[in-house]
Formats: structure tokens, C-alpha cells, sequence
């Protein structure tokens, strides 16, 4: 199974979320045949929003996010 980069999920999620919101603006705008495709979108996005992103520590990195230099 391949796995994305981090650049790449951002990615794919702007890209999602700017199409999602098309939709959404057409489905307001009285093109309700998208209704079905606005839904699909928005659980695709759910999903992606909802998986884990591993990042890797910088060799040699000794502190955490949030900590004090």
C-alpha cells in the first residue's frame, strides 16, 4: 500500500475541499441534481480528514512541539 506525503494529503484536501465547495455553491445556486455528488464529496473529505498523518523526527531532534528551546 502506497501512503502519501504530507505535501500530498494537504494537497489532495485543498483540491478536494475547493471542488466540494463548487458544488456546494451550485447546489445553493438550485442545481440540486449535485445533492448526490455534494454528499460523496463530503465523505470523501471526512474520510481523508480522518486519517493519520505520520511525521518523522528530524535525525537528532530532541524536543517536542510546544516545548521550550
Amino acid at each position: 500500500m502506497q501512503r502519501l506525503t504530507f505535501e500530498q494529503h494537504l494537497l489532495l484536501m485543498e483540491a478536494l475541499n475547493e471542488l466540494t465547495n463548487k458544488v456546494r455553491d451550485r447546489v445553493a445556486a438550485g442545481d440540486t441534481y449535485l445533492q448526490d455528488t455534494l454528499t460523496t464529496l463530503e465523505t470523501i473529505e471526512n474520510t481523508i480528514a480522518a486519517g493519520t498523518v505520520h511525521i518523522k523526527p528530524l535525525p537528532g531532534a530532541t524536543r517536542q512541539i510546544g516545548e521550550a528551546a
